[in-house]
């Protein structure tokens, strides 16, 4: 496999079987994503956010790492693209995760997943006016649909504790840094800065770094009794939300451009609600199902528009 296998610039359309790949990839680390927000919601009562984040970072950092030079052990990066990865980390995961946590703490488990529907307009706009990347009409009528179905599925739903404020506070900040960090981290992917098994352990190491530094800042300590008890929760977090996640997500990052990825990102509420209903026994309702379902067929339009589109028909 090539040390530099996103080199393509963005100007150029992706190969079909890239793009597949690359959706896939989004798909996997999305679906991972909004249930690992629902664990950390769970681990919240009982561990400060910057240790949570802090123990989930280094976790996944070893793992990646491991990847990284057990099948990439040829590849290289200079000093300042190993820089660029660091500070992409300390932005997300360490930023975000560390604030939407703590955001999770004033808001009910479901209101926290379904905060980050409203990313994929964020991150398509943000795509346009910042990456000069194209907003195709197909991807502006799937956030709309998207929405759409966030409307209905908040329409019949029953909360898992009370919504402060600051909760929506912090979860809107948490949404912004989210978004940033996507584009920012397409960015470093189309312009060939560094491969992508390379950037997704460099920014899981900046979060592990900004995480440590607010742990020891806020005094947070760690009961080892009380992470016994944990232990399956961690290692969700380790594993699925941060190795497993981080590596498809960089990987999606060098195939796909950011409007198609925030519409992917849709569908993570959705499965995020799912997994808050099932964790913290809360009923969805079939009304609430549909808006999910709605969710998920517009996050699903623009693939299936380029799939059925494919390949252009060649003129007579």
């Amino acid at each position: 496999m090539s040390a530099a296998p996103h080199t393509t610039p963005s100007s150029v359309t992706p190969t079909y079987n890239g793009a597949a790949l690359g959706i896939l990839a989004a798909l996997l680390s999305f679906s991972l994503g909004p249930v690992g927000v629902v664990v950390q919601k769970w681990l919240v009562a009982s561990f400060s956010p910057f240790l949570i984040i802090a123990i989930q970072a280094t976790g996944g950092a070893v793992l990646l790492w491991l990847v990284r030079w057990l099948l990439f052990p040829k590849a290289s990066v200079g000093p300042r693209a190993i820089l660029m990865g660091l500070a992409l980390g300390i932005l997300h995961p360490g930023a975000f995760m560390i604030v939407y946590t703590a955001a999770s703490g004033g808001l009910d488990s479901v209101t926290a997943v379904l905060l980050l529907a409203l990313g994929p307009a964020f991150i398509a706009v943000g795509g346009r006016l910042i990456l000069r990347e194209t907003l195709r009409p197909v991807v502006l009528m799937g956030i709309c649909v998207s929405l759409i179905g966030l409307v209905v599925l908040i329409s019949e739903r029953e909360t898992t504790g009370a919504n402060t404020p600051m909760g929506f506070a912090l979860g809107g900040l948490g949404l912004l840094l989210t978004s940033g960090a996507m584009i920012a981290g397409r960015a470093f992917n189309t312009g060939a800065v560094m491969p992508w098994f390379v950037l997704a352990p460099l920014q899981v190491t900046g979060g592990a770094i900004v995480a440590w530094i607010g742990t020891f800042l806020t005094g947070a300590t760690l009961d080892p009794a009380a992470l016994a008890t944990e232990v399956p929760a961690f290692l969700y977090l380790i594993v699925g939300m941060t190795a497993v996640s981080y590596l498809a997500y960089n990987f999606a990052l060098s195939r796909l451009p950011t409007p198609i990825l925030g519409l992917l990102a849709a569908g993570a509420p959705g499965i995020g609600a799912l997994a808050a209903s099932v964790i913290f026994d809360t009923p969805i309702g079939p009304t609430a199902i549909l808006g999910i379902a709605i969710i998920l067929f517009g996050a699903a339009l623009p693939p299936l528009w380029k799939i059925v589109a494919w390949p252009p028909r060649r003129r007579a």
